[in-house]
């Protein structure tokens, strides 16, 4: 884990990995995130911080569908508020996680 890294909350973490998987458009669903944070933070931290940013409206959840092959349904997909995202783009840019 970046040494700089080390010095936010796992809210904020988790807030820039959203952040970042919102600027390139990408679909982002609680076990991807999870995937993605994998030897930085716990599935259990991410899930705490998830719910505290979700708590704080600095995160948002909606149900979206998704079409697999043949499989349809419904997966909850995070992005960042409006209201914060030059908050996040900010810590992005100081903290930048690389995968």
């Amino acid at each position: 884990m970046n040494n700089q890294l080390k010095r936010l909350s796992p809210e904020f973490i988790v807030a820039i990995e959203i952040y970042k998987s919102n600027v390139f458009n990408e679909p982002l669903h609680f076990t991807k995130l999870v995937d993605k944070l994998d030897g930085k933070l716990t599935k259990n931290q991410v899930s705490d911080a998830l719910n505290t940013l979700l708590n704080w409206g600095i995160a948002i959840g909606m149900y979206n569908s998704y079409e697999y092959g043949d499989v349809k349904g419904y997966v909850f997909l995070f992005e960042i508020d409006e209201l914060h995202k030059d908050r996040i783009r900010k810590l992005y840019e100081e903290y930048h996680m690389s995968n």
